[in-house]
């Protein structure tokens, strides 16, 4: 992933380009699924919650990326006084960084890996990416939910706070910036959230905010009252990954990495291709009912969350 993130820099043909950007794809889906499948095995061995935590770290992440890269970028401008090899140099020491951040946890991990392999001898054999049970199926819906309702947040925040609400430029980024905040925040609150409340709990309540958050920001005509809007959505979006992964990772009669998989295979496509969707919408009718058919995929996430709480309670 690090070397694959670096190399786009240092090419000029457009298809090298795309060769390039398929490889740093590629390398960030495996390590994602890696690493969630890592942290699930964890949360078994030690009985505690861990998963939220792991993923607020990557919205911390995130956010100190978005906010520290540009500075740095323009400090090494000045720094070598040639503007042009500024952002090359800067993906080098960040890929330089993230190899020795592997370096270092190599043992743990490897500990984690051994564990992997001996247990997979005992695995049944994996189904077919193509045949998911009835349950990852669910999960997969509700993934395609959360994952659109990220990716619009993504893309479509700050054009939404512009274009509709008429809030001035330089505020335009608040709504993304309010909403990646109160997400990393649940999610570090979330593991301790989870363990008294259930998971499935958290993630039904989770999407019942987002749907109030959504309503706030589609009714609002201000950019002030906005805001709060963005701030729920943050707040309810931010449980539903650490959970599906979580949940993913141990769906029955699949091996750990296969069910996790499958379903981050189609929430990246819901992620990259539902803002794309919510774009059509908007030129065919407006921004705020693209935002209402996000809305209404949070009611069907609601409804799916409610549905494996009924069954959950009936099994018991």
């Amino acid at each position: 992933m690090a070397i694959g993130f670096a190399l786009p820099v240092f090419v000029s043909e457009v298809w090298v380009l795309g060769v390039t950007l398929v490889m740093a794809g590629s390398g960030f889906a495996f390590t994602n699924v890696a690493m969630n499948t890592c942290a699930s095995h964890l949360e078994q061995e030690s009985k505690l919650q861990i998963m939220s935590a792991c993923h607020g770290m990557w919205s911390l992440g995130a956010m100190l990326g978005s906010l520290i890269s540009g500075l740095l970028i323009l400090g090494l401008q000045t720094f070598l006084n040639n503007p042009n090899i500024a952002y090359p140099v800067y993906m080098i020491l960040l890929m330089i960084l993230v190899l020795g951040v592997s370096y270092a946890v190599a043992p743990g991990l490897r500990m984690i890996d051994a564990d992997w392999v001996q247990e997979k001898k005992d695995d049944k054999p994996a189904r077919s990416f193509l045949k998911p049970n009835r349950t990852l199926w669910i999960l997969i819906s509700i993934c395609l939910c959360t994952f659109l309702t990220e990716g619009t947040m993504a893309d479509w925040s700050a054009v939404y706070l512009h274009d509709v609400t008429h809030a001035p430029e330089a505020i335009a980024g608040w709504g993304f910036a309010v909403y990646a905040f109160f997400q990393a925040a649940g999610r570090f609150a979330g593991d301790l959230m989870i363990s008294r409340h259930g998971a499935m709990q958290m993630l039904r309540s989770g999407g019942i905010l987002v749907i109030a958050g959504l309503a706030i920001v589609i009714l609002s005509g201000s950019p002030w009252i906005t805001l709060p809007g963005f701030m729920l959505t943050g707040l309810g979006i931010s449980l539903a990954s650490p959970i599906l992964y979580a949940a993913a990772a141990k769906v029955p009669d699949m091996p750990k990495g296969a069910g996790l998989a499958t379903m981050n295979t189609f929430g990246m496509a819901a992620f990259l291709g539902g803002p794309v969707l919510v774009g059509f919408v908007a030129k065919w009718f407006d921004l705020r009912v693209a935002f209402m058919c996000v809305m209404c995929s949070a009611l069907v996430w609601v409804l799916q969350t409610s549905w494996l709480l009924r069954r959950n309670h009936q099994s018991n």
